[in-house]
């Protein structure tokens, strides 16, 4: 079995939220965890897994703000201009970040 690594993962999420002309207001939730893992699958799999918990404490953050200020909440919606998938990034991100270890 190869040996465990450790890492500090730090993430952060955030939006700006305009709630009147001239007047914004800014939502930034962070996390920052250690974790231990032994090749990059397993680090990718606890990675995202601080993504979803990330996810989740930002959602209830936000609505939690919005009720609590009387605002409204605006939809938003990314697009991605790039010609690979998702999926087919990762794969070549974790291919390269392999021949590293």
């Amino acid at each position: 079995m190869a040996d465990k690594r450790k890492s500090i993962i730090k993430k952060k999420i955030g939006r700006k939220i305009q709630t009147r002309e001239y007047e914004s207001l800014d939502i930034n939730v962070e996390i920052e965890e250690e974790i231990e893992w032994s090749d990059l699958k397993e680090r990718q799999k606890k990675t995202n897994g601080i993504s979803k918990i990330l996810i989740k404490d930002y959602k209830e953050t936000m609505a939690q703000v919005l009720e609590d200020l009387k605002l409204s909440q605006v939809k938003a919606t990314v697009t991605s201009n790039s010609k690979e998938s998702s999926d087919e990034l990762i794969k070549k991100v974790e291919e390269e970040a392999d021949s590293l270890f």
